[in-house]
């Protein structure tokens, strides 16, 4: 009954530290020269954190859109992340064969971090050649 009770205990105060940190969710979408962008990966890269926060990634859909995850599948934590753009090297038709370089494949992410805040996060990224 005893090593229950310390079971019990031990889950509660797990569940009760992973329900205190801080997360933060991050959709958006991803233009260049005004359009959307539609292929593509954006990476988030930390600036900050000492090692606690994990970079994320989100595939851009076909209307620009995009949604943010850590490996895990996690949300994001708050902090400053460096912007990567990685398009994609060839473009593939509904049989996976490749038809045509990107032509995203020039540009770029923005130079400058952004801000991750604590809860829904809303994020344009603008690329550029």
């Amino acid at each position: 009954m005893h090593t229950k009770s310390i079971g019990l205990i031990a889950v509660m105060l797990l569940l009760g530290s992973v329900g205190c940190s801080q997360q933060a969710t991050v959709t958006g979408v991803v233009t260049g020269n005004g359009k959307h962008v539609d292929n593509g990966q954006i990476v988030f890269r930390p600036i900050d954190g000492a090692g606690k926060v994990k970079p994320a990634a989100g595939t851009i859909q076909g209307d620009g859109t995009y949604q943010m995850r850590t490996a895990g599948n996690e949300p994001l934590s708050p902090g400053t992340y460096q912007v990567l753009y990685c398009p994609p090297d060839t473009l593939e038709d509904e049989r996976g064969r490749a038809v045509k370089v990107s032509p995203w494949k020039s540009y770029k992410a923005p130079v400058d971090p952004i801000t991750v805040e604590e809860g829904e996060n809303y994020i344009t990224i603008e690329l550029s050649k």
